[in-house]
């Protein structure tokens, strides 16, 4: 049960981190548009 809970944690977790990543992107990415 608690590594099944662990398990959902790290997804979670990863998720997150995609997102966060997906957002910084899509802000440097519009950044170096706005430059060029």
């Amino acid at each position: 049960m608690i590594m099944k809970h662990m398990h959902l944690s790290v997804l979670a977790l990863t998720f997150c981190v995609m997102e966060t990543l997906n957002l910084y992107v899509e802000e440097v990415g519009d950044i170096d548009f706005k430059l060029n």
